[in-house]
């Protein structure tokens, strides 16, 4: 079985670290001895780690008398995972969108090697819009409904679990949480469950589909 090794953290680490003065210049191209790291990431981090691996590999950063040399690839992160499944793409280090590509990467391939973290290195903000004919005709502004998706960790919240419940009183929406992820902790979100009297739904890659049809017999 081929290893697939993440070693994300202390890889951008390193390549932050040299970002300093006393830059050198030479060839774009990886030296013929050189070590070379190869990192898949998402779109959205193009013109940050772009301008970061430029800058380390002008450093010359050298390991027993070799030099390092990182290559990045721009690709998406469902692409990413499918290749990296089928084999058609082998890197050294994959930074997808979210660490729920990980997680579906992980039980797809049953690769134990494949390293989650539970530390994100950014946060970028998830954005869903659709056109307002398109929503209409789904029930908007009239939503009755929402279905948390999640795996239970609380790392980026701006208001309280009090204020949550407060604000789901004004409106009335029912709330399912879904736990995603075998490891989900789903303490929060049996308390969102509560206080919207629904109930917390286990749910993974194998399912999740089975369970969005459940939850629609509701309505």
């Amino acid at each position: 079985m081929r290893v697939f090794r993440l070693v994300l953290v202390g890889l951008i680490a390193l390549l932050t670290a040299c970002t300093g003065p006393g830059l050198m210049t030479g060839d774009s191209g990886p030296p013929a001895n050189a070590i070379r790291i190869s990192i898949a990431y998402s779109p959205e981090k193009e013109k940050w780690l772009s301008e970061q691996i430029t800058r380390f590999n002008q450093r010359r950063i050298e390991v027993d008398n070799r030099p390092v040399f990182v290559e990045g690839i721009n690709k998406s992160s469902g692409v990413a995972r499918t290749e990296i499944k089928n084999g058609a793409l082998n890197v050294t280090v994959w930074s997808p969108s979210a660490s729920t590509w990980l997680e579906v990467l992980k039980l797809e391939s049953g690769n134990p090697n494949v390293a989650v973290s539970s530390n994100p290195l950014v946060l970028t903000p998830v954005v869903i819009a659709m056109w307002r004919p398109m929503a209409e005709a789904m029930g908007w502004p009239n939503i009755r409904a929402i279905v948390l998706l999640s795996d239970g960790a609380d790392n980026a919240s701006t208001i309280s679990l009090q204020e949550l419940r407060q604000r789901f009183d004004e409106t009335g929406i029912s709330i399912f949480p879904v736990a995603y992820g075998a490891d989900a902790d789903a303490t929060t979100l049996e308390n969102i469950a509560e206080f919207s009297r629904t109930i917390v739904v286990k749910g993974d890659t194998g399912d999740i589909a089975q369970i969005f049809e459940n939850l629609s017999r509701y309505f």
